[in-house]
């Protein structure tokens, strides 16, 4: 599967302060969730439909992060879109439903 990465993912990695580490940590993650590393997107159970984006975006909370990876599918395309990488406290959820609301082409999803 091709990983595409939207221009607001250097937005929200400066915005949220994530560290470099982090950065290395969350695109290593995406690419083995593209690959079905460990187990193929529908059955990864640290993958989950984001409710305030009409379940079109799905979160990726890797084991132990401080983050959150939010991407589309467009399976049409064989496409993962990475839309941002935001830092996990109690207000991560609003951001993103901010960036998915600022959005003008949202993808579909068929996951």
């Amino acid at each position: 599967m091709k990983i595409v990465y939207r221009r607001s993912v250097q937005e929200t990695i400066k915005a949220e302060g994530l560290t470099a580490q982090e950065v290395t940590e969350a695109l290593r993650a995406i690419q083995d969730a593209a690959a079905g590393k460990p187990k193929p997107l529908h059955l990864n159970l640290n993958i989950e439909a984001i409710r305030d984006t009409n379940l079109q975006w799905y979160r990726l909370k890797p084991k132990g992060a401080k983050y959150r990876i939010v991407f589309s599918l467009q399976r049409k395309q064989d496409t993962l879109t990475v839309e941002g990488i935001f830092r996990r406290d109690a207000l991560t959820y609003q951001r993103i439903k901010h960036l998915y609301h600022a959005t003008t082409d949202k993808t579909q999803s068929d996951l």
